[in-house]
């Protein structure tokens, strides 16, 4: 929060080519799945996490794609949030 809720659908567009300062799809080398933005330190990539109580740490597997959409419901309104060329926090 405040860019992802409980209950949100992400919709997310596949792609293995770095999207820096974008909110990407992340499989690290233990299989792991996760959602972060995605930044560079000058040396390493580095996944921040979109919650500031949990640390950034340099991005070990791959890319799987950058968060293009989300559909959250509010009450009886469905929200649409949709940008092709990527969402960023």
């Amino acid at each position: 929060m405040p860019l992802l809720e409980p209950g949100d659908v992400c919709v997310f567009q596949r792609t293995d080519e770095p999207k820096l300062g974008l909110v990407i799809l992340f499989r690290s080398d233990e299989n792991l799945v996760t959602i972060k933005k995605l930044a560079h330190d000058g040396v390493n990539y580095v996944l921040k996490p979109l919650n500031p109580r949990y640390a950034e740490h340099v991005a070990e597997g791959s890319m799987v794609g950058y968060l293009v959409g989300i559909v959250r419901d509010k009450g009886t309104q469905r929200i649409t949030i949709y940008d092709a060329s990527g969402i960023s926090p």
